[in-house]
């Protein structure tokens, strides 16, 4: 159900009118509670939200795993990234690169990638995934945009040559782990590395320890967060690219905007549906108890019931209309809240708690277009924009309840047995109803806001005013030229009615041929005399030296 609905409800529910205004409000409390009960009970089964939303993207992939079942057979179907080591490291390309750095490190032309500096015929060499292979392996985004690892972590970005020591320390860490673990050792290193330079004699073991903290200290955190950036920034361009040239990617978005915007539509026209049914025979419950406390007859007692059921069921159908409305709006809203969370998903993965929110928002904004583009019950403008005010109050108030159910859901309320669901929903619901009931009774009774619906309102009387003007004027126009034509007032509304038929006729004509032809048909239409009667014999009337033309 849609926060217009509610403005609805909220409007047409029936409340005690000599009720002082703290205890009317108190009514409407009551009734928003029973309301949210029913709608998180009854309804919330029909859209379940998830995080990162229903169509998988790369991030969200990665983030919250796989909806789709093809990806997750293929990424299972790869096994242990141990498994495949040796075909990361055979691939044509970084044999090739291997080889080019075999002919620059002779000729002394070689540069280590993260340090700067060039690389001596007898230093020891390594060729580094950047980004490293078992990362790529493991990585989701990779088997949903359905791309081999292998050639993506041999790429020409993602290799890169270094020194022995800093390949065999960073092995199979992001970049951004390596160097924080680097620099949180760094004086450790510095400080071993000075003990071993002032030893006279250094043993094998400490010679090579002592040439593996030199090289290390050699590394230049600037080029390494650079070599990495640009290999990350190829990698995820590659598996974006892919996933959005996928068909399969528009057809999951397409199916799920669709199931999304029935769902959202039925939810919302059911909800309304038994909210009416519900105020309507709350309403009349007291009175068959009434009934039945001075004689009680269970026949009489369900007669009664039916009966209340089956006049609240003749008062919605009178709303078919609306029903209708409301299910179209659903549907929209639904179908614009599946998009717009892909295409942020695709950005940024997002939480189950943040698609509710965009559901709500889309909600929120195809009702506020239908009232002002449409505006059905043709509401002065200040009415206009209270009804939108508490679209948006109650769309915030949603919001904040959403926010509490992800309060409840961080402080683990949620996960006690049996009752933590039912303590979430009900704080939510409770928060989302008590801020709304109060904002749109505020909305309502508040003097200042009332000044400024009047105000807003005059300037719809001044047009209606000017409208009644100048159609008095017009028909005012019409009755003089009547007058002096002597033509009655009916046919000359005809005639103008006709003239300007062939005008937009002419107006819309592309051809010559076109525009002879609706002369024609009006000379016909207004049954004027000419001495000629089709386009030939105009031409001969032309033709004709013997003709002369007066002016009177």
């Amino acid at each position: 159900m849609t926060v217009a609905n509610a403005v609805e409800l909220l409007n047409n529910t029936p409340v005690d009118e000599e009720l002082p205004p703290s205890q009317s409000l108190m009514q409407q409390y009551e009734k928003m509670i029973v309301k949210t009960l029913l709608q998180s009970f009854a309804l919330d089964f029909m859209i379940t939200d998830q995080d990162g939303g229903n169509v998988d993207t790369p991030l969200t992939a990665r983030k919250f795993g796989f909806k789709d079942e093809e990806a997750q057979k293929r990424f299972e179907k790869s096994g242990k990234y141990e498994d495949h080591k040796d075909a990361y490291h055979s691939a044509a390309n970084y044999k090739a690169r291997n080889k080019q750095a075999a002919d620059l490190k002779d000729s002394g032309q070689l540069v280590d990638s993260y340090t700067g500096q060039k690389i001596g015929r007898n230093e020891k060499v390594d060729l580094d995934h950047t980004i490293s292979a078992y990362e790529i392996h493991n990585d989701k985004a990779v088997y949903l945009a359905n791309l081999n690892g292998v050639d993506l972590a041999n790429s020409d970005t993602n290799l890169n040559h270094t020194n022995h020591s800093i390949n065999r320390s960073k092995k199979q860490k992001p970049m951004d782990q390596f160097l924080s673990d680097l620099k949180s050792k760094q004086a450790e290193y510095n400080s071993r590395m000075s003990e071993l330079k002032g030893k006279s004699d250094l043993t094998d073991k400490e010679r090579k320890e002592l040439d593996k903290l030199t090289n290390l200290s050699k590394a230049n955190a600037e080029k390494m967060q650079e070599a990495d950036a640009k290999a990350r920034k190829e990698y995820n361009k590659a598996i974006n690219e892919a996933y959005l040239k996928d068909k399969k990617t528009y057809v999951n978005l397409g199916k799920d905007a669709m199931k999304q915007g029935w769902k959202m539509g039925a939810r919302q026209v059911l909800g309304v549906l038994l909210t009416e049914v519900w105020v309507i025979v709350r309403k009349k419950f007291p009175t068959i108890i009434a009934k039945m406390k001075e004689q009680f007859s269970l026949k009489e007692f369900f007669l009664q019931v039916g009966e209340t059921f089956k006049e609240a069921f003749e008062m919605v159908k009178q709303k078919f209309k609306t029903l209708l409305t409301t299910f179209a709006n659903g549907v929209l809203a639904g179908i614009l809240s599946s998009v717009s969370t892909f295409i942020i998903n695709f950005f940024v993965g997002t939480a189950k708690h943040v698609v509710k929110m965009i559901r709500e928002f889309w909600g929120s904004i195809t009702e506020i277009f239908s009232l002002i583009v449409f505006n059905p019950d043709h509401l002065q403008p200040g009415e206009l924009i209270r009804a939108i005010s508490k679209i948006i109050v109650l769309a915030a108030s949603v919001i904040a309840g959403t926010l509490v159910a992800k309060l409840v859901e961080d402080s683990g309320i949620d996960a006690i047995p049996v009752i933590g669901e039912a303590i979430k929903i009900f704080l939510s619901g409770l928060t989302t109803g008590v801020i709304s009931i109060s904002l749109v009774y505020f909305i309502d009774h508040s003097i200042e806001v009332e000044k400024l619906v009047k105000y807003l309102n005059t300037f719809a009387d001044q047009l209606e005013l000017k409208k009644v003007h100048y159609q008095q004027l017009n028909e005012k126009v019409k009755q003089k030229v009547s007058e002096l034509s002597q033509i009655p007032l009916d046919e000359l509304n005809k005639q103008v009615e006709r003239l300007a038929t062939f005008t937009r006729q002419m107006n819309l004509a592309t051809t010559e041929d076109e525009l002879n032809s609706i002369v024609s048909s009006m000379v016909k239409d207004m049954q004027l005399h000419l001495p000629y009667e089709d386009r030939d014999g105009l031409k001969k009337f032309m033709q004709d030296k013997s003709l002369t033309l007066h002016f009177e």
